[in-house]
């Protein structure tokens, strides 16, 4: 049999198999999912948290759980907000998107000390708030910007 033949013989084969029976596909994904090392971890004003503004939280959560292995809790001081965990670390969190219209989207929040500080420069240098600056106890002051070309972040000053 010749090799391209076979390569579609297998191919045709591993299609047929649930991925999650399928012992590569089930090494794959537990390596997807494994600790990544992190090369920033060191540099001011880290990318540090990631949301997920969905449309369909329960979807998204469980898509993310079956990709990565990632899991979700309730979190206590936000309704309808889910903290992501992976390996048991928090990193990030999903919610039903404010707007509730348009495609989901990731967005990635800055840890900033001075918040006040990085808002003035933020708008001084042609950046808008898009959503005003707000507490949470336990988590600390949060704000999403747009950076003068459109991008949309957040900012993050953690709480003491």
């Amino acid at each position: 049999m010749s090799t391209k033949k076979a390569a579609r013989k297998a191919a045709r084969k591993a299609s047929k198999t649930p991925a999650t029976k399928k012992p590569a596909a089930r090494k794959a994904r537990k390596a997807a999912s494994g600790p990544v090392a992190c090369t920033n971890v060191s540099m001011p004003n880290p990318f540090h948290w990631n949301e997920l503004l969905a449309t369909e939280v329960k979807a998204s959560r469980n898509f993310y759980a079956k990709v990565f292995g990632w899991t979700t809790e309730p979190f206590p001081q936000k309704k309808d907000y889910f903290v992501l965990r992976n390996e048991k670390a928090p990193f990030g969190g999903i919610m039903k998107s404010p707007t509730g219209k348009g495609p989901a989207q990731w967005v990635s929040y800055v840890a900033v000390k001075d918040f006040d500080g990085a808002i003035e420069r933020l708008v001084k240098l042609g950046g808008k708030v898009v959503v005003q600056p707000f507490s949470l106890p336990s988590v600390g002051k949060l704000a999403l910007v747009r950076d003068p070309h459109g991008a949309v972040f957040g900012l993050h000053e953690v709480a003491l």
